[in-house]
């Protein structure tokens, strides 16, 4: 006859470990309070607790995940970073690796031409509205959406995918590609904090600098002013009626914020061009720099840029 087994009495210290760590592995659990996997089911369900490991993971979670592809299951869990089982770990890293690997190509980060347009149209227009997903570019223009479909198959190996898109009436083309270790790739940390895969806050420079510094050797720096100019640039058509009617034009590209717009005037100079920034909206904010220098300069700088948009290099 088997006897009944007493339970050896919780101390106040063990009930506290438990509260603070119930949602871990069993195996954690075991060996935090030293009591058996049956003695833990029932306290949990004693005190009230529910285990639920089918929850939603949150946004802090992936990030902890997404960050260290390299770990185990156990490590996660014994570094204190995610109070889950290993089941559910292992479960979720497999889906988030998952979601590049079959497809994503090695060596797509070596430096090249296409890549360097690809950067610039990064720095134009990036944002981050999923966790496992971007956005590349709001698009309105066929010629950067073949473009970028082209080096997202050719550079990645990657699937991309289109939709329509309304901003005040507007309506923009989506160019989005779904993979986690591309954006975990691109992404600073502060970027990833602050839901933008360039960089703090909007920031780029630093995201250029620390993975992509190679886009300002002369070999790619027009394909990648190519592609800024492509995702924020404007040829400006203007005409001076008081003088003899004769038209002129100016360049102007969209950069925000003030340390990026910084960085592209410095590597301009080197170049012998005068970009300035200077003011476009009603409240004073400096949003953008334009060249100076006369048609001679805009004339030089539309035979250098390597842009895709016919327009933008058309004086009509």
């Amino acid at each position: 006859m088997v006897k009944n087994i007493r339970f050896t009495p919780w101390t106040t210290q063990e009930i506290s470990i438990l509260k603070e760590n119930y949602n871990s592995s069993y195996d954690m659990l075991l060996k935090k309070t030293g009591k058996s996997i049956r003695a833990i089911k029932h306290m949990i369900s004693k005190l009230g607790l529910k285990r639920d490991e089918r929850r939603r993971w949150s946004k802090e979670e992936i990030l902890v995940l997404s960050g260290n592809f390299n770990f185990t299951p156990q490590d996660f869990i014994n570094k204190g970073l995610i109070k889950r089982s290993t089941f559910q770990i292992a479960k979720k890293l497999k889906v988030l690796r998952g979601s590049a690997n079959r497809r994503f190509k090695l060596g797509w980060d070596a430096p090249s031409t296409d890549l360097a347009y690809f950067m610039g149209a990064v720095c134009s227009d990036f944002g981050v509205y999923k966790y496992h997903s971007y956005i590349v570019q709001k698009l309105t223009n066929t010629e950067m959406i073949v473009e970028l479909k082209r080096i997202i198959y050719d550079v990645f190996g990657l699937p991309f995918y289109e939709r329509d898109h309304f901003v005040d009436g507007v309506k923009y083309k989506q160019l989005g590609i779904c993979s986690t270790e591309l954006l975990i790739n691109f992404a600073t940390d502060d970027g990833i904090k602050y839901n933008n895969v360039r960089g703090s806050r909007n920031e780029w420079v630093e995201f250029i600098d620390n993975k992509f510094s190679w886009v300002f050797d002369e070999d790619y720096f027009w394909y990648f002013i190519g592609g800024l100019y492509d995702g924020d640039g404007s040829l400006i058509r203007k005409r001076v009626s008081h003088v003899n009617g004769g038209i002129w034009y100016e360049i102007s590209l969209a950069i925000k914020p003030n340390n990026s717009r910084t960085r592209i005037i410095d590597e301009l100079r080197k170049r012998d061009f005068i970009f300035t920034a200077r003011s476009w909206d009603q409240n004073g904010l400096v949003n953008d720099i334009g060249i100076k220098g006369g048609q001679s300069e805009v004339d030089r700088f539309l035979g250098l840029v390597k842009c895709k948009i016919t327009r933008k290099k058309q004086k009509l």
